[in-house]
């Protein structure tokens, strides 16, 4: 049985180092920033808060961990739309968290609700580091994926079969 056309391209190139350190990366944070939102849910809940608030910001939380676990899983995977959309968006999201730092302090209490004055500081303490660990991440990902276009096969003419 014979592989698929991008089966195929991957076995004739390696997954470099760097690209496995930050796919890895990639998706230990989205499931992290999964289960964080699924906490926030319960924390929420716990102090009584409106369902409504606790949901919103549970589900979104949740949908943006997908979103980042799908891109990195599609680096791993050496997928020429994963390179394409975390070149397009990546820079994008970059500017994006960047302009939200410092609108965090501003924008948490209200998301936080009426969470005990320690965990409000721990939470706060923990989106902060979150926020920076992903502008970090994507930085080092868009710097890094232009180096390794040739193995997603970016700019090489393709088979009329591949089109």
């Amino acid at each position: 049985m014979r592989a698929p056309a991008r089966h195929a391209a991957q076995q004739a190139a390696q997954r470099p180092l760097g690209l496995t350190i930050l796919s890895v990366a990639g998706v230990l944070f989205g499931l992290a920033l999964a289960f964080a939102a699924l906490g926030y849910a319960g924390m929420q809940a716990l102090v009584g808060s409106p369902p409504a608030l606790s949901t919103i910001g549970a589900l979104s939380g949740f949908l943006l961990a997908l979103v980042i676990v799908w891109f990195y899983w599609g680096l791993w995977e050496m997928l020429s739309s994963a390179w394409w959309a975390h070149m397009i968006l990546g820079p994008v999201a970059v500017v994006a968290l960047v302009l939200l730092i410092p609108m965090l302090p501003t924008a948490f209490p209200l998301l936080a609700g009426p969470l005990p004055q320690e965990t409000r500081e721990i939470a706060e303490r923990a989106a902060n580091i979150a926020l920076f660990g992903l502008v970090g991440l994507e930085c080092a990902t868009v710097g890094y994926l232009p180096t390794i276009r040739q193995q997603f096969g970016i700019g090489r003419r393709k088979q009329a079969w591949e089109r």
